[in-house]
């Protein structure tokens, strides 16, 4: 696309809009903003001249782009790690250790999603520093067989919408999910082992930063998702969704500390504000987004944490299903 900006004056004040000089289409940056494809976070660095308007252009029309980060060395984005008892995470490589969970108690475990076979995970959440499996994959009961969430998306077991949720928890909490390699992976590695839609990337890197961090322009300091969506660098519909799954899945990321963090940690170290933490603490609370393929209800990423069941004598990966 060859792309020119149009700055437009009406009731609302000014509207930039980027106008395709070839065919006259034009996009919206406003609505971009408000439908999350485009980040303040993205504007600044556009604006100071980090992001050309090719890539720019490519985030604001919702247009699937090439990577324009540098190759990721290590598969799994980096997380802090908390030193814990005797574990057979001590004795993982140190890039590989930080994706899998704590498995003092739940070693050579799995969480599988069932409706007809289900158990609470609810306990899971009480113990800051644990780390546990968000919903990772989908088994069909119907052939007993594992899938990604990508490949369950290709056979219509679930929806677009519901995929691309359950692949931002991923992110948001640690990787996207390889079942067959049992392994975390970051958003681009994801991508070249096909596990993810190109077309979902810009909105997966996002979830990603929520685990990796967002780099505030102005202090170059490493924020996590509280912080940098109260500084608009991430929508606060998505850092919701995104603190809701590192809260299921063991506890609060502070990018600059080991570990995760209990509620009452990350309320000591501005990581979220009381009104968040009341938020998630309060299970009422959370949007009922994903849709259960059987009944065809809205439910939340909570209720579908708790139709999974503990799947013994399986490799420590989840499989969730709906089925």
């Amino acid at each position: 696309m060859r792309l020119g900006e149009i700055t437009s004056t009406g009731p609302d004040g000014d509207t930039t809009i980027l106008q395709d000089r070839k065919s006259g289409k034009q996009y919206s940056i406003n609505e971009a903003l408000k439908d999350g494809r485009l980040t303040q976070y993205d504007m600044s660095c556009y604006k100071e001249g980090k992001m050309s308007i090719t890539e720019f252009s490519l985030l604001v029309a919702g247009e699937p782009s090439k990577p324009v980060f540098p190759p990721i060395i290590h598969s799994v984005p980096r997380s802090p790690i908390r030193t814990t008892p005797p574990s057979p995470l001590n004795y993982m490589p140190s890039s590989l250790r930080s994706s899998f969970p704590s498995l003092n108690s739940q070693y050579n475990s799995s969480t599988q999603l069932n409706s007809h076979n289900s158990g609470s995970l609810s306990n899971l959440t009480s113990t800051a520093g644990d780390e546990y499996f968000p919903i990772s994959g989908i088994l069909d009961t119907t052939t007993e067989s594992r899938m990604s969430v990508r490949s369950a998306l290709t056979r219509k077991l679930i929806d677009a919408d519901t995929a691309l949720k359950l692949l931002e928890a991923q992110a948001a909490s640690g990787g996207i999910i390889d079942l067959a390699k049992k392994d975390k992976l970051s958003v681009h590695n994801a991508a070249e082992r096909g596990l993810i839609d190109t077309s979902d990337m810009h909105k997966l890197l996002n979830a990603q930063k929520a685990f990796t961090g967002v780099e505030d322009p102005m202090t170059k300091d490493r924020l996590a998702v509280g912080p940098a969506a109260s500084k608009g660098y991430i929508p606060q519909e998505n850092a919701r969704r995104y603190m809701e799954a590192q809260y299921l899945t063991g506890g609060f990321v502070n990018p600059s500390k080991a570990g995760r963090l209990s509620v009452k940690e990350a309320l000591a170290t501005n990581i979220i504000d009381s009104k968040t933490a009341d938020e998630l603490q309060d299970e009422t609370t959370y949007k009922k987004e994903l849709v259960d393929p059987i009944t065809k209800e809205k439910i939340s990423y909570k209720q579908a944490m708790d139709r999974c069941k503990i799947e013994p004598h399986r490799a420590p990966a989840a499989s969730c299903s709906f089925y």
